[in-house]
C-alpha cells in the first residue's frame, strides 16, 4: 500500500514537472516571439529614421550648393572671427574676393589687414576695435589690394555675439565685392561735374 501511494507520488510529481516544463517552454517561446517582435519594430522605425536622415542631409547638401552659387554670384564671402583666440575664418568664397587661393588666408586680423589699402587700413583697423568695444558688429568700406595688383572695393557687414556677461565672443558677417557700385557712382559724379560745367560755360558764353 505503501509503495503503491510513493508510485502516485512520484507520478504525480512528474506529471506537475511536465507540466511546468511546457509551461515554461511555452513562456519561453513566447517571450522570444514578443522579443522578435519588438526587434523589427524598432529596426523598422531605426530604417525610418536613418532615410529621413539622409533626406535631411541631402536637402541640406542642396542648399549649401545653393547658397554657395549665390554667393559667388553675388560676389560675397563670409567669415568668423573667434575675438578670444583671435582666430578668422574665411569661406573660398572670400578668399577669392581678395584675389586669393583657396586655404591661403592664414587666419588672422592682422593677414586680413594687410591687405587694404594703405589709405584706408588705419581708418578700418580704429572701426573694427570700436565697434567691439560698443559692442557691435562692424559696418564699412574700404579697397583692397589683390596679389595682382587689381584694387577693389569692399563693403562689410556684420554681427557681434557676446557671453552672458557681455563679453565679445565672436563676429560673424559677409564681405561684398562693391567695385562696380563705386565705378558707377564715380562716373556719375564725373556726368555731374561735367554737366555743371557745361551749364556755367553756357553761361558764360550768354552772358557775352
Amino acid at each position: 500500500m505503501v509503495k503503491r501511494h510513493v508510485n502516485q507520488d512520484i507520478l504525480v510529481r512528474s506529471l506537475r514537472y511536465a507540466i511546468e516544463r511546457k509551461q515554461g517552454a511555452e513562456a519561453l517561446r513566447e517571450a522570444n516571439e514578443i522579443l522578435e517582435l519588438r526587434v523589427q519594430e524598432r529596426t523598422a522605425e531605426l530604417e525610418t529614421a536613418n532615410e529621413l536622415l539622409r533626406q535631411e542631409i541631402e536637402e541640406r547638401q542642396k542648399i549649401q550648393h545653393r547658397l554657395e552659387l549665390a554667393l559667388q554670384a553675388g560676389k560675397i564671402g563670409t567669415f568668423e572671427w573667434n575675438i578670444q583666440s583671435n582666430q578668422v575664418t574665411w569661406t573660398v568664397e572670400l578668399e577669392a574676393l581678395y584675389g586669393l587661393a583657396p586655404g591661403s588666408f592664414e587666419g588672422r586680423v592682422v593677414n586680413w589687414l594687410q591687405a587694404l589699402h594703405p589709405d584706408d587700413r588705419a581708418k578700418t583697423e580704429q572701426e573694427l576695435w570700436q565697434a567691439v568695444k560698443i559692442g557691435q558688429g562692424l559696418d564699412t568700406e574700404f579697397r583692397v589690394i589683390c596679389p595682382n595688383g587689381e584694387i577693389r572695393w569692399i563693403a562689410v557687414k556684420s554681427s557681434l555675439f557676446h557671453d552672458l556677461i557681455g563679453k565679445p565672443l565672436r563676429m560673424i558677417g559677409i564681405h561684398m565685392d562693391i567695385t562696380e557700385k563705386k565705378q558707377l557712382e564715380a562716373q556719375f559724379l564725373r556726368a555731374q561735374r561735367l554737366e555743371s560745367l557745361g551749364t556755367l560755360a553756357s553761361g558764360i558764353a550768354h552772358d557775352l
